[in-house]
């Protein structure tokens, strides 16, 4: 990047080199990726790696955090074949904890409005 900033002498300017590791600026930035735009994954990643830098923990968690609200069918489907952990599990088994997870939630849906019917 080519933006400059203050380097705290007088008239003096430095290369923005992006985001830091440290766990302050990074944490808040996943956050601020995925509270810019709450209901599109894609765009949380996208915002969490544009800032440069040590992004791959940044956008890994800023994905997490999405990924939470917004459940596996989120995820654009070309980032799902390359999902793993490094040869654990691959992509399939991923899938099948996808299905798991819809099937969790929708029995969460339907616990959710099956108890607000009881209550009228």
């Amino acid at each position: 990047m080519l933006n400059l900033r203050p380097n705290g002498a007088a008239g003096e300017c430095q290369k923005w080199e992006g985001i830091s590791p440290f766990v302050t600026s990074s944490v808040l930035w996943a956050l601020y990726s995925f509270l810019r735009s709450p209901d599109d994954y894609w765009e949380t990643i996208l915002t969490a790696i544009a800032v440069g830098g040590e992004v791959d923990t940044t956008a890994a968690m800023a994905g997490a955090i999405a990924g939470a609200p917004l459940g596996p069918a989120a995820i654009p489907a070309q980032l799902t074949p390359h999902i793993h952990d490094r040869g654990t599990w691959k992509a399939s088994d991923t899938a099948w904890a996808m299905i798991c997870s819809r099937a969790v939630g929708s029995c969460r849906s339907c616990r959710a409005k099956n108890a607000t019917q009881s209550l009228t």
